[in-house]
């Protein structure tokens, strides 16, 4: 009776020297520029992870239990897309990820990618207070202009300087009402 054992494959950068049959892949152009980026700052911000991600079998936590994701991609991602994405999406800005890269985007760590899974994501991570949802980044800091504190740049080609989510707008209310729980899709 013969025994297997497992080995696991190993192999040195460039393709050299592969141990146990191991085939060398160059995994250096599998992710689009983007992505690396999204990665990068995930490390940067410490690469925060969950040893338990799950609340109950087969359910995965989400950073707020009030977020629906459903609401999100019929609600909250559109006005994300046509708002934000112009500076927050490193390529298109357009809603989608291809394209050329987008000349005005702000480097920072809300960066869409136009998939609705990620962009989930991203957004749960700026809604820092759902008991009190004008107090989350996600509203604080697209409701003021240059000027303010916090600062956001100002609504493009608007005079005078205007922000892109004024407090109070019907786009600054749903978001509002996502953070709160009580919105529904439509």
């Amino acid at each position: 009776e013969a025994s297997t054992t497992s080995q696991r494959a190993f192999c040195r950068a460039g393709g050299a020297s592969c141990i146990n049959g191991a085939t060398f892949v160059d995994h250096s152009a599998m992710l689009n520029t983007s992505e690396k980026r999204v990665i990068s700052e995930w490390v940067d911000l410490g690469a925060q992870y969950f040893n338990d991600p799950f609340n109950g079998p087969n359910a995965l936590r989400t950073s707020a239990p009030s977020l629906s994701e459903s609401v999100f991609a019929c609600q909250v991602q559109p006005i994300l897309q046509a708002n934000c994405a112009s500076c927050h999406q490193p390529f298109g800005g357009n809603g989608s990820s291809s394209g050329p890269a987008n000349s005005n985007f702000v480097a920072n760590r809300f960066v869409l990618t136009g998939n609705a899974d990620a962009d989930f994501s991203v957004t749960a991570s700026m809604v820092t207070n759902i008991a009190s949802p004008d107090a989350s980044l996600l509203l604080v800091k697209p409701s003021h202009v240059s000027t303010d504190t916090p600062s956001h740049p100002d609504l493009p080609g608007v005079t005078p300087a205007t922000a892109v989510l004024p407090s109070g707008s019907a786009n600054y209310n749903t978001l509002r009402e996502w953070i709160a729980g009580t919105l529904t899709c439509s």
